[in-house]
């Protein structure tokens, strides 16, 4: 069984591959990007050395680079703590 996952980076794109494609994350058109990020998104499978792409979608370079910033904040952040000040 298996269960879809988020984006995940793959590579960065030749600008050909992803001129004229809409990025996944603005909805913008990429227009003559010179470094478009290529985002697939895997089927997590039981097997950890199965990969399925399940989709693919590019991105401007601007927002591949807020992706890993958003993406590295996360990984810092501190879960809320029930009870705690102000809470019940």
């Amino acid at each position: 069984m298996s269960e879809q996952s988020q984006w995940k980076y793959k590579q960065t794109a030749p600008a050909g591959d992803a001129n004229g494609q809409t990025c996944i994350f603005c909805g913008q058109r990429i227009i003559s990007e010179s470094q478009p990020g290529h985002w697939v998104v895997e089927a997590d499978e039981d097997d950890p050395d199965t990969q399925f792409v399940t989709g693919e979608g590019y991105s401007h370079y601007t927002c591949t680079q807020e992706q890993f910033l958003k993406s590295r904040r996360r990984r810092f952040e501190l879960p809320e703590v029930p009870g705690g000040p102000g809470g019940s």
